[in-house]
């Protein structure tokens, strides 16, 4: 550093004030980031609150399903029952 440059520096009231690196990140540039990082939580709980809707209506179709499968097999051996019945009075 010049012998000049060293006497301001420490002589005068402003000093290094300059010399420091600042982050000039303007506030704007902040409440974007933290918008941006709002709307990607807001988009990630939508997403699991979509996939767990999902995954209700799944398993209710899956209940029907189940539910109509047992009918169709009371049907089925009611149908056996009713058939041997016949066969034995014949």
């Amino acid at each position: 550093m010049p012998l000049e440059r060293q006497v301001l520096l420490t002589t005068n009231r402003v000093g290094t004030k300059y010399d420091r690196l600042v982050d000039r990140q303007s506030a704007e540039e902040m409440l974007d980031a933290k918008r941006a990082e709002a709307a990607a939580t807001t988009a990630a709980v939508q997403a699991q609150t979509e996939a767990d809707r999902q995954a209700a209506e799944q398993a209710k179709a899956d209940a029907v399903a189940k539910g109509e499968q047992l009918r169709l097999q009371r049907e089925q051996e009611r149908l056996e029952a009713q058939l041997q019945r016949q066969e034995a009075q014949d």
